[in-house]
């Protein structure tokens, strides 16, 4: 469930800014303007290090609205404290600070792109929340008042890429080097950014207008010249172009009633995400995929299933699906936890619920799921792994091992392939007595990392595993153990081993 950050309230904060005017960064700067703030905040080492170390934190993700107000960080003695105080903890800075630590000229350009606003007497105040993501700068609306006084988050909020719900997108989502990318539902931009360092186009979505003002101010503040940004629903701005790889982070979460575009799933959360992904395989190039960080429900079939009978007959038939699951919980727990967190009284949680059963959800399962057009005509595949921690390069690996398995002449293949055993398998023999002696009864093959899987293996599987060491061909290994097998056996045998993580194909 996306966090919200102490956002509790409904929108702005209260340095005299008109609501229905909400401040945004200026686009007006020049490219060498927008250079030279990248230089002066590299020079002030504003860095998620030094925010870390200044709010206490373990990880920039941690941040906490609330927390951060409630806490003193000390004394400002250098220009990233600055920034910090100003961008992160969102209080206003005296003049004299601003021109004593940080490097010359840095204020005027943080005025000058509306960054920063005059505030009460001889202080200012930031208009937005800055923050280091990687090697990237990216502005976002503000998740706090300049004042102190309790903050209402606008409908139209540019969400921050500052917590837990943004971290997944950045740390699953694989960013391999391709021609051109789709940033649906783009917010501020910051997986569209983080693709531009390895697309030649990339083409940024969003339905609000505020979060395309944002992607392409921050596209000019880390000095792209190959994002655009584009304004309207789903797929609408996009015409007939296809990409080889889209990237979608829709609103998913369930809700008894609307709140901020940002978070308002509809009742079951899929309100967005199924346009989304019904809608992927007419914009994917073949070969291309689509990585969703979403939420979806597990009903009479599992997610991905029911996300299959989302698409055409030709679609599917071409369209293969792998979800990595990070977490799910069931209906009762998942509303319950939401309408506390919301406020709502115990009648409207009631009435939401009477609303889910006759859909049949049982679980809410939270992950990214990944569509792939076909390249050529095969059998497609429909997968679900729990991965709890996994991250880009794994996600793609297992994409990437099941589309290799499921290509013509794979069975043919599969025993001249080298395997490596994961780093983070267990062996669990079962032993029972007979004789006077404790003879093996059973083993269960396990692995937590990246994968959760657990899977019974027979003694000459157990030798054959124990054997991978990504030296020798698995047809070796195979007459080590004497382990005489159909073609088709020894790959469904490599497909198992690499889907579940418990093995690696060494290349």
């Amino acid at each position: 469930m996306p966090g919200r950050a102490g956002l509790r309230h409904p929108p702005f904060f209260a340095i005299s800014f008109d609501v229905d005017r909400l401040p945004l960064p200026s686009l007006d700067g020049s490219a060498e303007e927008f250079a030279a703030l990248r230089n002066q905040l590299a020079a002030s080492e504003f860095t998620q290090a030094a925010i870390c170390r200044r709010l206490r934190l373990g990880r920039l993700a941690a941040i906490d609205a609330e927390t951060v107000r409630a806490r003193d960080s000390g004394a400002l003695v250098c220009g990233s404290d600055v920034l910090i105080r100003l961008f992160l903890e969102g209080w206003p800075v005296r003049r004299e600070a601003l021109d004593g630590l940080l490097p010359e000229g840095l204020r005027v350009h943080l005025q000058g792109l509306n960054l920063i606003v005059p505030d009460d007497g001889d202080s200012y105040a930031a208009t937005v929340t800055l923050y280091p993501v990687e090697n990237l700068y990216i502005a976002s609306d503000r998740y706090n008042n300049a004042d102190g006084s309790p903050f209402v988050g606008a409908n139209d909020m540019v969400y921050q890429c500052l917590f837990p719900t943004t971290e997944r997108l950045i740390t699953g989502v694989p960013r391999r080097a391709c021609d051109s990318v789709l940033d649906m539902c783009a917010g501020c931009g910051v997986g569209a950014l983080l693709s531009a360092e390895n697309a030649t186009r990339v083409l940024a979505v969003d339905l609000a207008g505020r979060s395309v003002h944002f992607v392409r101010f921050n596209a000019k503040l880390n000095g792209f010249s190959n994002v655009e940004a584009r304004q309207g629903n789903l797929y609408e701005p996009v015409g007939q172009e296809q990409f080889d790889r889209i990237e979608a982070h829709p609103p998913y979460q369930p809700v008894w009633r609307p709140l901020q575009m940002y978070n308002s799933g509809g009742i079951d959360g899929e309100a967005v995400a199924k346009g989304v992904l019904e809608g992927a395989p007419a914009h994917l190039k073949q070969g291309g995929r689509l990585y969703c960080l979403c939420q979806l429900s597990d009903r009479e079939r599992l997610a991905e299933a029911r996300v299959r009978q989302w698409l055409s007959a030709e679609e599917s038939s071409s369209t293969d699906i792998a979800f990595v699951c990070f977490d799910h919980r069931n209906l009762i727990e998942y509303t319950a936890i939401s309408a506390l967190s919301e406020g709502w009284h115990a009648e409207e949680w009631k009435e939401w619920v009477n609303l889910l059963r006759p859909l049949g959800v049982r679980n809410m399962a939270y992950g990214i799921l990944v569509l792939q057009r076909a390249a050529e005509q095969r059998a497609v595949f429909t997968i679900r792994r729990e991965g709890p921690a996994a991250r880009a390069a794994e996600i793609a690996a297992l994409t990437d091992g099941e589309t290799e398995a499921a290509q013509p002449g794979f069975a043919e293949r599969a025993a001249a392939m080298r395997l490596r055993l994961g780093s983070e398998c267990d062996l669990q023999v079962r032993c029972r007595a007979e004789a006077g002696a404790w003879q093996a009864s059973g083993a269960t093959l396990r692995s937590a990392k990246p994968f959760r899987a657990a899977v019974q293996v027979d003694s000459l599987t157990m030798s054959l595993v124990a054997r991978l060491d990504g030296e020798k061909p698995l047809c070796d290994h195979l007459r080590a153990v004497s382990l005489h097998a159909p073609a088709e056996q020894v790959a469904a045998l490599v497909r198992m081993l690499v889907s579940n993580g418990f093995a690696e194909v060494v290349r």
